[in-house]
């Protein structure tokens, strides 16, 4: 009391308004900073996260399609398969005949048009390769095929000719399909698999960042604390213990 006696009361006010002033700027200051580093940190793992999150919904998505669209291919190409075998079985009356063949050429038209699209929307590589391999297999299966009709036909429509003629030629365009589904699904597996590694990465990327941003935000509030608050008002306190025991 008797320091403050020795000091005018607005000087000893305006002492007091600047120091709490100064503090409450500093104190603020050292938050904003440790906030913008944890906001930092943060941002980077989100940032990873949202790119993992791009890649699982872009290739991922390709890929799972592109899978779909393959057993589609591989049902009408059984369907074609099948409408052959109906036109060996009932083609002895000409209007069975016409139907099952209509059929099996609209089955035939379908698997074309669908693994052409999906021919244009794949990426090289072994999925690939093996779609190409069974768009030439079944180009070719369609010309056996024909050949067979027509020894089926010469036959009087006897099963066994249009059979011979074209017995065993479906297996290799489907043993190219289930390649093709094979590596398709192995490739949607490495990208969901990569997808989640990152998205796992960044995840402990954000985590790490945070706990350092935060570590190193606690220091510098310390250090601020130790440098600008107590010491100066250790020193403060000091002088003000000189002024109280009179030694100006």
């Amino acid at each position: 009391c008797r320091a403050r006696h020795l000091l005018p009361d607005p000087i000893w006010k305006g002492i007091i308004m600047s120091g709490l002033s100064t503090l409450r700027t500093k104190i603020l200051g050292a938050f904003i900073l440790a906030l913008g580093i944890v906001l930092l940190g943060g941002g980077i793992g989100v940032h990873g996260l949202y790119r993992a999150l791009d890649a699982y919904r872009s290739e991922v998505a390709r890929l799972d399609t592109a899978q779909v669209e393959v057993l589609q291919i591989q049902n009408h190409f059984k369907i074609q398969v099948q409408e052959w075998k109906n036109v060996l079985l009932r083609g002895k009356a000409s209007e069975q005949l016409e139907r099952y063949w209509k059929g099996f050429e609209q089955e035939e038209t379908n698997v074309t048009t669908q693994a052409a699209a999906l021919q244009t929307r794949l990426s090289a590589g072994k999925a690939r390769d093996s779609l190409d391999r069974f768009i030439a297999a079944h180009a070719q299966l369609g010309k056996s095929y024909r050949a067979g009709l027509t020894a089926f036909k010469a036959s009087g429509a006897e099963a066994t000719a249009g059979d011979l003629a074209v017995k065993g030629i479906d297996r290799l365009p489907t043993q190219m399909l289930d390649q093709t589904v094979e590596e398709i699904s192995r490739q949607a597996k490495q990208a969901r698999d990569s997808a989640e590694d990152e998205a796992s990465s960044s995840l402990l990327t954000t985590l790490i960042a945070i706990t350092l941003a935060l570590g190193g935000g606690l220091i510098m509030f310390a250090t601020l604390i130790q440098r600008d608050i107590v010491r100066p008002t250790g020193a403060l306190v000091a002088e003000l213990r000189h002024l109280m025991d009179g030694k100006l």
